[in-house]
């Protein structure tokens, strides 16, 4: 009696933790699915890094919510995130 209640068990159990870990596996590089990288190298020592997060995007309203963040190189840069100079944008 308890043989087949551990079988049942076991049978009823294995093909769901199988099932979730291929979907866990399936979607390890999902990010980078849904990632674009766009890459301009410059010999110049002096220029502007610049990232941007898109963080929400509305069809309807035609709406795209981004965050900007500017990292000056070189000569440009006071410290790490402070320009020695005006920059325009």
């Amino acid at each position: 009696m308890w043989k087949n209640i551990v079988k049942f068990r076991l049978f009823l159990i294995l093909p769901i933790l199988v099932f979730y870990c291929l979907v866990l596996f399936r979607n390890l590089d999902e990010d980078k699915c849904r990632s674009l990288q766009l890459r301009d190298d410059t010999d110049s020592t002096d220029h502007i890094v610049m990232f941007v997060l898109i963080t929400g995007v509305n069809p309807a309203t035609q709406e795209l919510t981004a965050q900007v963040a500017l990292r000056p190189q070189g000569a440009l840069a006071q410290d790490e995130v402070t320009p020695a100079v005006d920059l325009n944008f």
